[in-house]
């Protein structure tokens, strides 16, 4: 399947939204670039076990850590969520 050159690419593949997740990037001030930013440069920070075909990657941000957690629909990455959290010291 062929999808637009709009969506930018993780693993060769196109990184694909859903409205929620779209309002999540809204709400944390980012956009699917900073998504694939985080995938390709995050530490892995899944804290309990995920499906096998879901990737789970965080990045510090001053005392902010960002999470995005996508799933491989095997032609495309679906963005299941955005979110973060204040890390405490």
């Amino acid at each position: 399947m062929e999808f637009p050159s709009i969506y930018p690419k993780y693993k060769g593949k196109p990184v694909m939204p859903s409205k929620r997740t779209l309002q999540e990037l809204e709400e944390e001030g980012l956009d699917l670039d900073d998504v694939i930013e985080i995938l390709e440069r995050g530490f892995d920070c899944s804290r309990s076990a995920r499906e096998e075909n879901t990737e789970e990657k965080c990045i510090q941000r001053k005392k902010t850590i960002i999470k995005v957690v996508v799933e491989n629909m095997w032609d495309y990455w679906k963005l299941k969520h955005v979110g973060s959290f204040k890390r405490r010291f």
